[in-house]
């Protein structure tokens, strides 16, 4: 017998006036539970609402305050990083703060791109840098990418990575093999 078929035979040799009391609690929760779902729906809604709508306005005045422009300083990069910063963690941003923080992200990423130029890795870099951060050694990749020797060849870049080891490397490592071409 079911917990749920124990509960029913429980409840049907109860007095009358024990499960009339019973039911009437039970219709009390739920009258009590319906009347906070629809309070804070409303509340939800009505607290939804007005970041939902674009105001000119107000964007207006954000850019007028921060004064976005394309960054020719290190001052002012820092200077719009740090709004950017501030904006990113920010909790509940209006439409008006996300558009400036798209804004500022954007500007900072072409300061950053023209100043800040980063070397692209190597396949063999990027595989020695998996395997550091995931505690793997050479030893750990033979039969999946070929044999030890391979192994040290490819690992030391001695050797490129092919299609299929690459496959097989993002296969074992749970990345995109296009990290490895």
């Amino acid at each position: 017998m079911t917990a749920k078929q124990e509960l029913i035979k429980e409840i049907s040799q109860a007095p009358d006036f024990l499960i009339e009391e019973v039911l009437n609690f039970l219709l009390f929760i739920k009258n009590r539970f319906k009347q906070r779902i629809t309070e804070s729906q409303t509340a939800d809604f009505t607290d939804s609402l007005p970041s939902t709508i674009f105001d000119n306005k107000n964007y207006s005045q954000l850019l007028a305050e921060i004064v976005p422009q394309v960054i020719e300083t290190e001052a002012e990069y820092e200077r719009l990083l740090k709004v950017a910063e501030y904006l990113t963690f920010k909790k509940n941003l209006t439409p008006e703060e996300r558009a400036l923080d798209k804004l500022l992200v954007r500007l900072i990423e072409d300061y950053e791109e023209e100043n800040y130029p980063m070397d692209k890795s190597t396949p063999h870099e990027i595989l020695q840098h998996i395997m550091e951060s995931s505690g793997i050694r050479q030893a750990d990749l033979v039969g999946i990418i070929g044999s030890s020797g391979v192994v040290s060849e490819v690992v030391n870049g001695k050797r490129s990575i092919s299609k299929t080891q690459a496959k097989a490397l993002g296969e074992h490592f749970k990345v995109s093999p296009s990290l490895f071409i």
